[in-house]
């Protein structure tokens, strides 16, 4: 059985001749790409390091306020869809008893392998302007040619988010629920 090898010691002698020395061109070319790698993020470091005021207040009087109001508006929707959902949706897994309740639990987890951007794609394609929904809503109720929905707006990123998001709170949730004791909920009808 071979000894264990001691950290920083050398190889074997039958594979000495594999391992980079310090003289070696491995030791330099390993040096310029980690400093090609950093110079990108040195530049970026060092433009945190000057201000420039005036553009500051360009921001400030044309995007940051509509920016700030449209992440304070997704923090709240997104915040509230997500509990709504994955708590109420928890909540009717783990202490509801129904038929399919079994795939039920497995199929809302099915966000998990669907990422962010494929379903913002498909919820943009199937609702849009020229989607089928649209056009069946237009259609079925007899709405002008040109009536819509905007879906590319601060509401359709959130339903976007929310589903993509609730399949953390609802896992939590269920797992909490689920260790739960059934004498805690007779208590709490008592």
């Amino acid at each position: 059985m071979p000894a264990i090898a001691e950290v920083g010691a050398r190889p074997a002698a039958g594979i000495a001749g594999r391992w980079p020395t310090a003289g070696s061109g491995w030791r330099w070319l390993s040096q310029a790409l980690a400093a090609m790698v950093l110079v990108p993020l040195l530049v970026i470091a060092a433009a945190w390091l000057s201000v420039n005021a005036e553009t500051w207040a360009h921001l400030l009087d044309t995007t940051l306020p509509r920016l700030l109001g449209n992440t304070a508006w997704l923090v709240l929707g997104v915040g509230t869809g997500v509990v709504l959902l994955g708590v109420s949706l928890a909540w009717l897994v783990a202490l509801c008893e129904f038929p399919g309740r079994r795939w039920f639990d497995w199929l809302l987890m099915l966000p998990f392998a669907v990422p962010a951007y494929v379903l913002a794609f498909v919820f943009v394609g199937v609702m849009d302007f020229g989607g089928p929904v649209q056009t069946t809503i237009r259609a079925l109720f007899g709405l002008a040619p040109n009536w819509h929905l905007e879906v590319r707006h601060v509401g359709g990123v959130i339903v976007v988010m929310t589903l993509v998001l609730y399949p953390y709170v609802y896992m939590l949730s269920r797992l909490a629920f689920m260790g739960q004791g059934q004498s805690t909920f007779e208590a709490a009808r008592g």
